[in-house]
């Protein structure tokens, strides 16, 4: 048998290296099974196949509920499927030991270090940074304790997403009187059979949660909408306002207790993704 040279060693030896060095890459170091991580902070993300080649690219960014994580969102089947069906990124994002730091919220006398609007910011750029998504191609929703933090990123960084969709959740009260970012797109999805968090909100000890009428009225006042329309949908009732930018303000209500549909989410993106203006 020949002995092997010298530089087919080589040769194999940098193969393998390289092979490393793309694992280890930025756009390839974490995913659907491992964390992204942003400074101490992480999330988890399920792509679109081919999404290296797509231009614009937006993703769809999911607030976990209380004692959730980023981790159980991802084997949720129903939400990342709409990673391929939209051609867009599905985003997990993760709270702290499955807790978000809202203000007003149950022991918020115990001091949280962690900044969620930093944190966010931080979750966009990276976004983009690792994955080439569009800034301004981005949606957040969440569900219960997430749709809390949809409305509270709506609130503060409402120029950030092209749209929010908060399901079962909003503020703790007492429910801001104004929104620093101003008016945005919104539609909020509710079933009115939901006693964890009722529509009219809920106490837990110290604090009490939103009236979910009380926050679209903030928002109806401080964006000038007007009712534009009503819509049945099967067994959801959404009720519909514009203001005179266009941006659109909706519930959706239906017969149901404390949980969410995926087929809601993708509802929202399409609404949103269609209001966008053509590049090109």
């Amino acid at each position: 048998m020949k002995p092997i040279g010298k530089g087919v060693c080589a040769a194999a030896f940098f193969a393998v290296a390289m092979l490393v060095y793309a694992a280890a890459s930025p756009a390839n170091a974490c995913g659907r099974d491992s964390d992204c991580m942003v400074g101490e902070r992480s999330y988890r993300v399920v792509l679109p196949e081919g999404y290296e080649k797509m231009e614009d690219l937006g993703a769809i960014v999911y607030a976990h509920g209380h004692k959730g994580s980023a981790g159980k969102t991802i084997h949720n089947k129903a939400l990342t499927a709409l990673a391929e069906e939209l051609g867009v990124a599905f985003v997990a994002a993760n709270g702290v030991n499955g807790h978000w730091n809202l203000p007003h919220r149950p022991g918020s006398s115990q001091f949280l270090r962690q900044d969620e609007l930093a944190y966010f910011d931080a979750l966009k750029a990276d976004l983009h940074n690792r994955f080439g998504i569009a800034q301004d191609h981005i949606m957040m929703t969440g569900f219960s304790a997430g749709g809390m933090v949809t409305w509270y990123l709506a609130c503060y960084r409402g120029d950030e997403f092209m749209g929010f969709a908060p399901m079962s959740g909003t503020f703790w009260e007492p429910v801001p009187r104004e929104c620093p970012t101003g008016p945005v797109n919104l539609i909020h999805y509710h079933g009115t059979k939901d006693k964890v968090v009722p529509l009219d909100g809920r106490r837990i000890r110290e604090a009490k949660q939103g009236n979910v009428f009380d926050a679209l009225g903030m928002m109806t006042r401080i964006g000038d909408y007007k009712p534009s329309g009503h819509e049945e949908l099967s067994d959801m009732e959404c009720a519909r306002k514009k203001n005179d930018t266009g941006k659109r303000l909706e519930v959706c209500l239906y017969p149901s207790g404390h949980g969410f549909r995926a087929e809601n989410i993708k509802r929202a993106w399409r609404v949103f993704d269609g209001k966008r203006p053509q590049k090109g």
